[in-house]
């Protein structure tokens, strides 16, 4: 466990300086939370499902690249309300940061 979790942290040191983060993934938090408020059940909305299928493919580079489970028994919902939890609170970090911060606090638990 302790060897996934510095190799964690270098990774998220070597995302943070040099790696490009494509899409959806660049924007502030505060935008999603924004758009989050737009519209009730959020998953289900086009921008809401884009933001899901993004974090999806985060998460899923991230367990193969770790080789873990992270978010297997998660419902998009509660992924996304996570998120926004985050974001509310850390409103100028980016979408990708916020997802970061989601599978660091999973994948200690």
């Amino acid at each position: 466990m302790l060897k996934r979790l510095v190799f964690l942290s270098l990774l998220t040191c070597l995302c943070a300086s040099e790696a490009t983060t494509l899409g959806i993934g660049n924007t502030t938090c505060m935008q999603y939370v924004s758009d989050s408020r737009k519209k009730r059940n959020f998953v289900d909305t086009k921008t809401g499902a884009k933001y899901y299928t993004w974090s999806q493919g985060f998460i899923t580079a991230m367990n193969h690249a770790l080789n873990e489970d992270v978010g297997k028994t998660k419902s998009p919902d509660r992924i996304l309300d996570w998120l926004i939890d985050y974001c509310e609170v850390n409103r100028l970090d980016n979408y990708s940061t916020a997802n970061q911060a989601y599978y660091d606090m999973m994948l200690t638990k």
